[in-house]
């Protein structure tokens, strides 16, 4: 996937559908298939996939060790939550209403991408947490980039 930068603000319909804002439609591969996987984040968010980016992940997760019990309790973690979704002519999703109850997404939606990364939030959460991420920025830039060597 390409990379993504940018949050949006959104809205969810009586029905659970998320419209895609244009500007992450387009960052997107040439010849995407429409085809998309949600799964509950790390965080009090959820992650979109578009099915290569699945695909990888899924690639990578199958290296894990099947006969260490910590690696198959986070498997089933992982995929307890996951629903695949195809885009509509709309250029929306249908979130599953027990998907949006695990991070209580009802109306405020926003759509937060970094990276390869697309996340989903509650509106309401989403600004409380970016807001306490603002306050400790400087710091967090130290713990994170205070020993890497930059080179142009």
């Amino acid at each position: 996937m390409a990379g993504h930068s940018g949050n949006y603000d959104c809205r969810v319909d009586s029905k659970g559908r998320l419209k895609l804002p244009a500007g992450l439609l387009r960052s997107l591969p040439k010849g995407q298939s429409g085809k998309y996987v949600i799964n509950k984040g790390l965080d009090n968010n959820l992650d979109l996939y578009t099915e290569e980016s699945w695909d990888k992940i899924t690639a990578k997760l199958e290296s894990l060790n099947k006969f260490n019990s910590r690696h198959r309790e986070f498997l089933r973690a992982f995929y307890k939550n996951v629903t695949h979704l195809e885009i509509d002519s709309n250029d929306r999703i249908l979130i599953p209403k027990k998907t949006a109850e695990l991070i209580n997404l009802k109306d405020d939606a926003v759509i937060f991408c970094y990276g390869s990364n697309i996340e989903i939030w509650a509106k309401d959460v989403f600004d409380t947490a970016t807001n306490n991420n603002i306050e400790n920025f400087s710091d967090m830039a130290d713990d994170v980039f205070g020993n890497l060597n930059w080179k142009e």
